[in-house]
């Protein structure tokens, strides 16, 4: 099963039977859960880059094009409702199914839904979402904001504004969200693995005392980048004394957090892609 997830990361997705209970079961039924057999993670591997998403869905066509992931049988592309990663989708992998995070949808379900009294509006559009009825939610939704009136401009946290939200949001994004058809096929339906990959990433290079020039923190990307990832890096990469392959003989450190090494050359040293 190859898979490619459009984020600041790439990589083979899966997601437990577990952890998809656990996350849907207030909306879902437990038979539909059962049926369900979600693909299992082969192999990590992560692309990061401060670059324009124009550029960087190219740095991820040629990592997955090196994986030889383009020539898997079944082939998904799991995104959130960003307008900039289904430019990547269409340019770089019109080949995958592309496929709306489904714990994405059921967020924008329950926030939505809580402009109405008690969980059973919720429980409906889950289910609905769960089913592949979503025009029947965007239905649902716009009835809500014809009823109640639209939101407030500068009031984020009045119910309406987020049903608004989520109007727009299943409108945009419903044509990837044929989740049963995806079931079928064995195929991920979220990217919750790139989110956690991305916050690895992120313990490193972000913080209240942190700052980066520009070709600083692309260098620094990149080494959290391939010390995170399974498959060999780059070999020009790989040949830096202080790239994560090299550093055997210093102590490094956990591969749980993102932390490197604290050596002050590796911000400064250049590296080429």
């Amino acid at each position: 099963m190859a898979g490619i997830s459009g984020a600041i990361t790439s990589r083979r997705v899966a997601i437990s039977r577990q952890a998809t209970r656990a996350l849907l079961r207030d909306g879902l039924p437990a038979c539909d859960l059962r049926e369900y057999e979600p693909p299992r993670i082969e192999q990590r591997d992560v692309v990061a880059s401060s670059r324009a998403a124009s550029d960087f869905g190219w740095l991820l066509e040629e990592r997955a094009r090196r994986l030889k992931l383009h020539t898997g049988a079944r082939q998904a592309f799991v995104a959130d409702g960003a307008k900039t990663n289904w430019r990547i989708w269409r340019t770089h992998f019109p080949q995958a199914t592309p496929i709306a995070d489904l714990l994405h949808a059921l967020s924008y379900a329950w926030s939505a839904a809580a402009i109405e009294v008690g969980a059973a509006t919720y429980q409906k559009w889950a289910q609905l979402i769960w089913q592949g009825d979503v025009a029947e939610v965007i239905e649902h939704l716009a009835t809500l904001q014809h009823v109640h009136g639209p939101a407030p401009a500068d009031v984020t946290s009045n119910p309406r504004h987020h049903v608004d939200r989520a109007l727009t949001y299943f409108r945009n994004n419903a044509a990837h969200m044929h989740y049963p058809d995806c079931r079928r096929q064995g195929l991920p339906l979220t990217s919750a693995h790139v989110e956690s990959t991305v916050k690895q990433i992120n313990r490193r290079v972000k913080g209240t005392e942190k700052f980066w020039e520009r070709h600083c923190s692309e260098a620094i990307l990149q080494l959290c980048a391939d010390y995170l990832s399974d498959s060999p890096p780059d070999p020009v990469l790989a040949s830096l004394p202080y790239h994560p392959s090299q550093l055997q003989r210093l102590q490094a450190p956990s591969k749980n957090n993102a932390n490197l090494v604290t050596h002050s050359r590796m911000a400064a040293t250049p590296f080429v892609a």
